[in-house]
């Protein structure tokens, strides 16, 4: 269904009269796109789901057969009056609709469909869904008029996987935006790397390849703060509690949502991620004062076997970072590095991070099996070789986590100390429970280990040093109730 407003004058109770003044019996009414000839739809009714004819004849008195409703996405139109011969009565250009009684608000089934809605003429609206209608991602907008930065209204092309930003009217550019285009309101794709541009003019890289001539463009995260084909900002809203499928993230576990998801956690700091399966090919790092949310045990984020990074699925890579919940986290592929990290910095990451603090909901982590290398939970040493002022310590696992089909239940290395873990149950193990290297003054509680292979221990203890006596031993880590 188009978004739609009355037509003035022609829209409701119209007669049109030839220049001698008699009804202009069988006249017509031709609609285009404004200041071009380019046809443009009109509806007979308020809901937008059926079509005039174009051009719209009139009847023995002069008078269209239904009434006349502007698509709003489409912005302005020229009507032109003919007589019956075809010979032009009247022109109207740059018409626009009627906005509909105080209150109301246009309902629009894409986001892509949001893009297109004039500001002029409306300043709110609701969004059934992002790529369709009831696919999750619909929520209601209003036009905030003074906000001229959220994102980024610009004029650039695109040819296959390479953005080129010409020229920027307002905005900043970003990792993790999503890019459209101003004639369609369709996406394009999500940036994934600065080229020669940092925000501005200059090159981009973006994860999908596509061609598109030198336009007008935006670049937003999407969810939260929109950007539209005039350059107007459309604001969530209810940014309470924003979910993954707000910035364009599917359920089904086919197509990858790394970017809606990056997106939505940088936008909103605090994501919730609803049931379904989420495919993520690369690592989603929660980092200081960001919060992810698995809504329940059938929310799903996997890692397919096809995937080329080894990284973690999620990891908790900040102070204060958090992964609640109780959602399951599944890597089909290979997990040397484990399935869920804390502390663990993405592959090219050069930096160091304080990863303290950090709370880890109940997921079940589920691996692949087969493998005694493959680890569920591992916590990663964030000090620089040969030591710093960066550490892994009191991050807390909350009770109820269950470990299912890996090689190492939770590995601790040197530099992660002072951890508390709740009652962790590790099922179909093909190594051990946990594994200590040279890690002190962390405790466990409770839990049972359950191995798949004869001879798997429940805990290792390795202790690691340096030979000058500057990495601690394994001491002073405490285990209370751990069954077998």
């Amino acid at each position: 269904m188009a978004t739609v407003n009355l037509a003035p004058t022609i829209g409701v109770a119209y007669q049109s009269f030839l220049n001698s003044g008699a009804p202009n019996t069988a006249g017509y009414i031709y609609t285009y796109l404004a200041g071009t000839t380019t046809p443009a739809a009109t509806y007979t009714t308020s809901d937008g789901s059926v079509q005039n004819a174009n051009p719209i004849q009139l009847d023995g008195s002069g008078r269209p057969s239904s009434e006349v409703w502007l698509d709003v996405t489409r912005g302005a139109y020229k009507l032109v009056i003919t007589d019956s011969s075809g010979a032009t009565i009247k022109t109207y250009d740059n018409i626009k609709g009627i906005p509909q009684s105080s209150g109301y608000a246009p309902v629009v089934s894409t986001m892509a469909a949001l893009r297109l809605i004039s500001y002029a003429q409306n300043t709110s609206a609701s969004v059934l869904g992002y790529y369709a209608a009831s696919d999750g991602g619909g929520n209601d907008y209003a036009y905030d008029s003074a906000d001229t930065t959220s994102g980024c209204y610009f004029t650039g092309s695109v040819s296959g996987t390479g953005l080129n930003v010409s020229a920027v009217t307002n905005g900043t550019i970003h990792v993790g935006m999503m890019i459209s285009r101003s004639d369609t309101g369709a996406a394009v794709g999500w940036v994934t790397a600065f080229g020669s541009g940092s925000g501005g003019t200059g090159t981009y890289t973006i994860n999908n390849s596509a061609t598109v001539a030198s336009m007008a463009m935006m670049a937003d995260y999407g969810g939260k703060a929109i950007v539209a084909a005039d350059g107007a900002r459309w604001k969530s809203k209810n940014q309470s509690q924003m979910t993954a499928l707000m910035f364009g993230a599917i359920v089904g576990g086919s197509t990858d949502s790394y970017w809606p998801i990056y997106a939505g956690i940088t936008a909103t700091n605090d994501l919730l991620i609803t049931d379904g399966t989420y495919r993520v090919d690369t690592m989603v790092a929660v980092k200081d004062d960001q919060s992810i949310t698995l809504q329940s045990i059938n929310t799903v984020l996997k890692r397919v076997s096809a995937a080329s990074s080894t990284d973690p699925v999620i990891s908790a890579l900040g102070l204060s970072a958090k992964i609640l919940g109780q959602g399951t986290i599944w890597s089909e592929k290979a997990c040397p590095n484990g399935i869920l990290g804390i502390g663990q910095r993405a592959t090219g990451d050069t930096a160091y991070y304080n990863v303290q603090y950090c709370r880890i909901g109940p997921h079940r982590v589920l691996g692949p099996g087969g493998s005694a290398t493959n680890i569920g939970v591992k916590f990663f040493s964030s000090q620089p070789s040969g030591g710093g002022s960066y550490a892994t310590y009191f991050n807390t696992i909350e009770p109820g986590m269950w470990i299912d089909s890996v090689g190492i239940g939770i590995d601790l290395p040197n530099g992660c100390n002072a951890n508390d873990v709740y009652t962790v149950n590790f099922l179909n193990l093909y190594s051990k429970g946990y594994r200590l290297q040279s890690a002190y003054g962390n405790k466990f509680f409770g839990g049972f280990c359950h191995s798949k292979e004869s001879g798997s221990a429940g805990v290792t203890i390795i202790n690691m040093l340096d030979g000058s006596g500057g990495i601690n031993g394994t001491v002073k880590n405490q285990f209370f109730g751990i069954g077998g």
